[in-house]
């Protein structure tokens, strides 16, 4: 049999939007328990066959954790619909002429499947043979209009994350089908509006989200989903807590100390601090900024800070608005023997001296020279300073005495260097290289120390008795101490760096780590550094003195040899460049 189909469609595999009428869309209904089922419902119609369009429709929107999706639901309600008309060909009566109508639709989102199928059977009283008009006749039958409707569902409870976000989610639905005609073994089939239509509805079903602890910015806890605490500015903590089994932290903010500063803290911290709390969550940055200064601490480093941090650090604050790189932190050290040295406080009370303050310089007229008796072994005395008695080998009796008092040849206690004691005159206690004791003073009632290493002010360290440690200016170390068990630290001196300036006061390993030249112990920089780079001494740090560094790279023993370090390198290049230009 032969058979010819027309149809008046034309469109084959459209996949585009037709006529969609949303119905319904995004109805929400609590079905029992707080189970609720949200309806997304869209009606559509394409043209045929095959054909298809794709359908967007909104994803669940969990409303930031309130909600959680229970199960997807997919229903397919579909119908297709034609107009067909049949012509017999044949030259032989067809009185069984049927048509025969066959087809199918699906719609997939996401994992989920629905399928309907549909089929028709048309009959009509028979038609003659063809006459060879076409489109009339006996031999011509009009079957009107076909349709056939069907539906399906299909759902789904896992793998819900992929329904769930912002933004649309596309259903494709595809339809198609095929017609035949029987009692005739030639015919024509005439189709016009081959299309489908229906509706779609995606039903999302879901429970309301369990509440969580929600710990909230004031510190209270309450119990919320977890997207309304993140609404509150809470902070929720964790599916199952509750209430009753956390503790929320007490909300901080910026407190403005009473010396200036400023800190995160709770507002009873600040409180309890003597500051004013400026609120929950308020950053540092408000507070009154407090005035500025170089702060002197005790070991010679210094800091900018506002004068009650340096109090409370146990520094010396230099005053408002002045900064450590312009400030001294060491300063004039004067010694019983009445000589100066640059020091910081920490080394000069070591010494036992007395410091004249931050920035104080060693001049003429710094350190009076105290003079006191000097009673000689042989009987004599002289009034003099402790550095002239020492030398003399005389007992220095104090600043201020006199020889008519203090050297009177009566016997008293003497310490001898071994640590005993024998009762002798001055005279005789000195020449035996003892320390003698107050007039009258018996060995009974006498400790005699026992020699310990001093430390001197020049770094020596030598053993002698603690009286005699002091009055030369020196560091008794006490006790069992010993020169190689406690080692003197290591006097200050002038650092020279690159740069061509000099700082005073620095330790040997201070000046090298800052990358200094050290000029050596108790030197000055007013006599120290001079320019180093002016290798030529014509005055000026230039090219050839670069050229000088650059001719003796290498060399082991040269004048290049600026650092001191035994090889003419990078870092002699760095001086003469860091000292260019005329010599200060």
């Amino acid at each position: 049999m032969t058979q010819r189909t027309q149809s008046r469609v034309g469109l084959r595999g459209l996949r585009a939007a037709a006529a969609l009428v949303p119905l319904a869309l995004g109805t929400t209904n609590v079905v029992a328990g707080g189970v609720a089922d949200e309806v997304h419902v869209e009606t559509f119609a394409f043209p045929l066959a095959p054909g298809a369009i794709t359908l967007t429709l909104p994803r669940f929107d969990d409303q930031g954790g309130d909600r959680v999706l229970q199960e997807v639901t997919l229903d397919l309600d579909g119908q297709l619909t034609a107009r067909i008309t049949a012509e017999n060909d044949s030259d032989l009566p067809a009185p069984e002429f049927a048509l025969n109508f066959a087809g199918f639709m699906t719609a997939d989102l996401r994992g989920l499947s629905t399928f309907v199928a549909v089929t028709v059977d048309l009959t009509s009283p028979g038609v003659g043979p063809t006459d060879g008009v076409a489109g009339s006749g006996p031999d011509f039958y009009d079957f009107g209009s076909m349709d056939a409707a069907a539906s399906a569902s299909d759902a789904t409870a896992i793998s819900l994350g992929d329904f769930i976000g912002v933004g649309p989610i596309d259903i494709d639905v595809f339809a198609t089908g095929g017609f035949a005609l029987s009692g005739t073994t030639d015919a024509t089939i005439t189709v016009d509006g081959f299309s489908a239509s229906g509706q779609l509805t995606l039903t999302y079903r879901s429970l309301p989200a369990p509440p969580i602890a929600c710990c909230l910015p004031t510190g209270a806890c309450t119990m919320v989903s977890g997207a309304t605490c993140l609404g509150s500015g809470g902070v929720g903590q964790g599916t199952g807590s509750t209430c009753g089994g956390v503790t929320c932290p007490a909300p901080v903010g910026a407190c403005c100390l009473p010396g200036g500063g400023c800190t995160i803290m709770t507002g009873g911290e600040c409180d309890a601090s003597g500051g004013i709390y400026e609120g929950h969550d308020v950053p540092c940055g408000g507070c009154p900024v407090a005035a500025i200064g170089a702060c002197c601490f005790p070991d010679g480093t210094c800091g900018d800070l506002d004068e009650g941090d340096c109090l409370a650090g146990g520094g010396t604050h230099q005053g408002d608005g002045t900064v450590c790189a312009s400030s001294r932190c060491f300063g004039a050290c004067c010694f019983f023997d009445g000589t100066c040295e640059l020091a910081t406080l920490a080394r000069c009370n070591q010494f036992a001296g007395i410091f004249q303050g931050h920035g104080v310089l060693c001049v003429a007229g710094t350190c009076p020279t105290l003079t006191g008796a000097c009673c000689l072994g042989d009987g004599g005395c002289f009034t003099g300073s402790v550095t002239d008695c020492v030398v003399a080998g005389g007992l220095y009796a104090g600043s201020g005495s006199d020889c008519v008092t203090a050297c009177l040849p009566v016997e008293r206690a003497c310490c001898l260097p071994d640590g005993s004691c024998v009762e002798a005159t001055m005279a005789d206690c000195l020449a035996g290289g003892g320390i003698p004791q107050d007039p009258g003073a018996a060995c009974g009632v006498v400790a005699c120390p026992a020699p310990a290493a001093c430390c001197l002010v020049d770094g020596q360290c030598v053993l002698m008795m603690e009286g005699a440690c002091v009055d030369a200016g020196g560091l008794a170390m006490g006790g069992l101490a010993t020169c190689e068990r406690s080692p003197c630290p290591p006097p200050p001196g002038a650092c020279c760096h690159g740069d061509g300036t000099c700082t005073d006061g620095m330790t040997a390993d201070a000046c090298v780590a800052s990358g200094g030249l050290y000029a050596g112990d108790a030197v000055a920089c007013v006599d120290a550094c001079g320019c180093l780079g002016d290798l030529d001494g014509s005055g000026v740090v230039d090219f050839v003195d670069l050229l000088s560094v650059l001719s003796f790279w290498g060399c082991g023993d040269c004048a290049a040899d600026i650092d001191g370090d035994g090889n003419v390198g990078f870092t002699d290049m760095l001086w003469v460049l860091g000292m260019w230009g005329a010599c200060p």
